[in-house]
């Protein structure tokens, strides 16, 4: 068994694979299995009240593991020691009790130490389960963008729907329009090993070159 965050965060790994296969990269066929992407993800604290309860912690995508059950299996195993573990907590602390009294030179030298050392950042938030209305208005989609110095990838449930939000630079990454596409894709390749139907609106984004399912910006 695995969560639906592992699901997509795989789907993520065997993107950035043939993202990365596509344009023959060397490292990989190097290090194989043993090539490391490294990102941030998002861990909350759940509680019942509405507050900033989360931190980023790092974890490797493992973009050169074959085969969909092998790459759960090792995400699922990473996700899990980082859930039971007590850096997440320890993380937390540091940025809400400790980096507020830092001089702002010295924080800013902390988080752009941080983020520029990561390839990725991933996100999965949970959103409201039913339909909602602004002024009157039923909302058809909700999408979460957080603008950073590295690429970033949320995905936010709505409404039995997820949707995901690609934020990245096209200047800084070249053929970044391919990433979409190639998430469907690891999401089909995900269903199909596991015997899961997969809806067709997945089936089609995946078949084209940008997806649909995508915004870029």
């Amino acid at each position: 068994e695995c969560s639906l965050n592992d699901v997509l965060m795989v789907a993520l790994s065997q993107a950035m694979n043939e993202y990365c296969e596509e344009r023959d990269y060397p490292m990989l066929k190097k290090h194989g299995a043993k090539t490391r992407c490294k990102a941030l993800i998002a861990v909350g604290f759940p509680s019942e009240r509405f507050h900033n309860g989360f931190c980023m912690s790092p974890v490797d995508l493992s973009i050169g593991v074959k085969g969909p059950r092998d790459r759960i299996a090792r995400t699922r195993r990473i996700t899990s020691d980082l859930k039971s573990s007590l850096e997440p907590h320890c993380t937390m602390v540091l940025g809400n009790k400790i980096m507020p009294f830092l001089p702002s030179f010295l924080t800013r030298l902390v988080f752009h130490e941080i983020y520029t050392k990561y390839h990725f950042i991933f996100s999965s938030v949970p959103g409201p389960a039913d339909e909602v209305k602004l002024a009157g208005k039923k909302v058809s989609r909700c999408r979460v963008f957080v603008r950073l110095v590295v690429p970033n990838i949320t995905a936010l449930s709505y409404n039995d729907e997820v949707h995901i939000l690609l934020t990245a630079d096209d200047e800084a990454i070249s053929n970044v329009h391919l990433l979409p596409a190639l998430y469907m894709k690891g999401l089909v390749k995900i269903a199909t090993e596991f015997g899961v139907t997969v809806p067709e609106v997945v089936q089609d984004a995946a078949c084209k070159a940008e997806g649909q399912l995508f915004d870029i910006i």
